[in-house]
């Protein structure tokens, strides 16, 4: 069993002004590298990016998320699908992350797939009543050849099993920045974190 990961990090950032959300920095480290970091080791990473925002990465694979079919987040996943499926063993499996998910939990790699090794086509990340289907793991075998318009109703589909975070978590590890009130507020949990 292989675990192949993808950031997805092809979203226009139009609530911040069409800025490459990948880049902009939480505690002087970039959003994505923040990410790779908190993912830990996998067989392979990919960085879904839209056509016009192309990542230099330390390492990984970046992949343009442009598709006639798909739009957002479900873009990025169809161009990993593409990408993976003619090289995947039956067992490997596909985990997903949002760019700007800052405080992504150390533990999400290993919690993410735990249902999958353990029978489950997928899984999702919660954090009490939120769902974030950005961040998720798939089985790339069950994943359908004819994908639907969001992770969300990918994720029903393959009746994903929830994996609740705010157990051991009291603040949101999956919230994301969208606008400059939730890049302050983010630089401050930062700043918090590390005084």
């Amino acid at each position: 069993m292989k675990i192949h990961a993808l950031i997805l990090a092809g979203g226009a950032g139009s609530r911040l002004g069409g800025v490459d959300k990948a880049r902009l920095r939480i505690g002087n480290v970039a959003l994505i590298d923040r990410v790779i970091d908190r993912l830990g080791e996998v067989s392979s990473l990919l960085v879904a990016t839209g056509p016009e925002m192309p990542h230099a990465l330390p390492k990984g694979i970046a992949i343009p998320d442009h598709s006639d079919k798909h739009l957002g987040p479900m873009a990025g996943v169809a161009a990993a699908l593409r990408h993976l499926r003619p090289l995947a063993g039956p067992d490997d499996i596909l985990a997903s992350v949002a760019v700007d998910t800052p405080f992504l939990p150390s533990d999400f790699l290993a919690r993410i797939v735990q249902p999958i090794s353990d029978g489950a086509a997928a899984s999702l990340a919660v954090w009490k009543e939120q769902f974030y289907p950005t961040n998720a793991a798939f089985r790339l075998s069950e994943v359908p050849e004819i994908l639907p318009d969001s992770p969300k109703a990918l994720l029903a589909s393959m009746g994903a099993v929830k994996i609740d975070w705010s157990v051991d978590q009291a603040l949101n590890p999956f919230g994301n920045v969208n606008t400059l009130a939730d890049l302050v507020a983010m630089s401050r949990r930062a700043q918090s974190v590390e005084e």
